[in-house]
């Protein structure tokens, strides 16, 4: 037995036919079973972010400062509006509907936090590179690249 069973066709003036669909017992099973996995089942889930993160090295630590700095604002103003979210809309609709908005904010939050540390080590020197350095780095790990103007 399929997850899903057309229940009805119906018409309305001259649009095309529209299908409904229900989940079967079956389906609804297997939903319930995926939806216990995921809540219950930390995933790890890169970002683009966290992609970048590991090319740092490439951009002088001024620059990656100056970057920072931008997601910081704009960190910012999406925190801002999930809070205002939650403020308007929690006594509306009640907290169970706007769970997921909360998660966000925490993460938001989390990530914020992370990048203002990262942000006050590279103005006080505790972390900083030379991108010419790390190229150059790069360019002897690398097999495939034989050029030496690589950098």
């Amino acid at each position: 037995m399929g997850s899903i069973e057309a229940i009805e066709t119906r018409r309305e003036g001259k649009r095309p036919e529209r299908t409904v669909y229900r989940l079967t017992e079956a389906g609804e099973q297997q939903m319930l079973g995926w939806l216990r996995e995921m809540i219950a089942t930390p995933v790890r889930e890169p970002t683009s972010f966290f992609a970048a993160l590991s090319f740092l090295p490439h951009l002088p630590p001024e620059h990656v400062q100056e970057l920072l700095q931008q997601r910081v604002r704009g960190l910012e103003a999406e925190i801002g509006t999930l809070q205002m979210v939650l403020t308007t809309m929690t006594p509306k609709i009640g907290r169970l509907v706007l769970v997921e908005v909360e998660y966000l904010l925490a993460l938001q939050r989390a990530e914020l936090s992370w990048v203002q540390s990262l942000l006050e080590d590279l103005r006080t020197g505790r972390l900083t590179w030379s991108p010419q350095a790390a190229c150059e780095m790069g360019a002897a790990a690398s097999l495939a690249d034989q050029s030496e103007d690589a950098c």
